[in-house]
């Protein structure tokens, strides 16, 4: 599962933050119309054209295009997993057999492949920890179109490159969200619909409290699995992980727009 040493890559001199994040097609016919393959490449590009560095992973359909963004953005490096997503543990553990889905959904949009691929989002940020091609010691996941959501594209991309290179209070593990945490054991609140305790858009964290929590997401999903017997939203299985392990992460409030960005607490950086 791990390497002998995952972390060994990191360079202590290093501030730059590594942002990881996938472009893979699971749909036959887009739920939202709009959002089609060269749309959501536009949206990344906003961010490709930043002083960051990113790490991509694609699949057969996607990949050729990624293979044309790496050429265009010297930032942006495309990785292959080690291990196929859709054959990594996390991934694997939403084909549950005997599940069902929550009563509230898109129908067309969060079918089990779609929650499978939210669930990976931490199989592609432990790969990439793992691989550490940029040597960062800090690293950020971030939705391929994350930059759709900014409604002040130019007052929030230059402050996405500005948090890029800052140095950082480690440990950490940084994530937005809209609610209040649940408490143990309700898991009335997660099967039901999607729960915005986390907005699911981005997190960022030091590489060893992300393999940390990549760690007790792998002991206790199938805990969360059997307890509340559902296919769930990445987020819902993060509120569940928060009031049931001992993951803590530093939650902040925000919502799925420019906050996510400009509402980080300070107090996790220091410069």
């Amino acid at each position: 599962m791990f390497t002998e040493n995952p972390l060994q890559n990191l360079d202590p001199c290093n501030p730059r933050v590594t942002f990881v994040s996938c472009f893979v097609k699971i749909y036959q016919q887009e739920p939202f119309e709009y959002k089609n393959m060269l749309w959501r490449i536009e949206q990344f590009e906003y961010i490709a054209n930043l002083d960051v560095d990113i790490c991509i992973y694609g699949d057969e359909i996607t990949t050729p295009y990624l293979e044309v963004l790496q050429q265009k953005y010297p930032n942006v490096r495309l990785l292959e997993m080690t291990i196929p997503y859709k054959e990594t543990v996390l991934h694997k553990l939403c084909y549950t057999p005997g599940l069902s889905y929550p009563e509230r959904r898109s129908d067309t949009k969060d079918n089990q492949e779609y929650m499978g691929l939210m669930n990976a989002k931490m199989e592609f940020v432990r790969d990439a920890i793992e691989k550490n091609p940029f040597e960062s010691q800090t690293f950020a996941w971030m939705d391929f179109s994350m930059a759709y959501i900014f409604k002040n594209k130019e007052t929030t991309l230059p402050l996405l490159e500005k948090l890029a290179k800052k140095v950082y209070n480690a440990p950490f593990m940084a994530i937005p969200g809209c609610w209040q945490p649940i408490s143990p054991n309700d898991n009335g609140a997660l099967t039901t619909a999607i729960h915005w305790r986390f907005c699911g858009t981005f997190f960022m964290g030091d590489a060893q409290s992300l393999m940390d929590f990549y760690r007790i997401y792998v002991e206790h999903y199938p805990r969360c699995i059997q307890d509340t017997q559902k296919w769930l939203w990445e987020v819902n299985v993060w509120a569940w992980l928060e009031a049931n392990s001992e993951w803590k992460p530093n939650w902040y409030l925000a919502d799925h727009n420019d906050r996510i960005i400009s509402d980080l607490p300070e107090s996790i950086g220091l410069i």
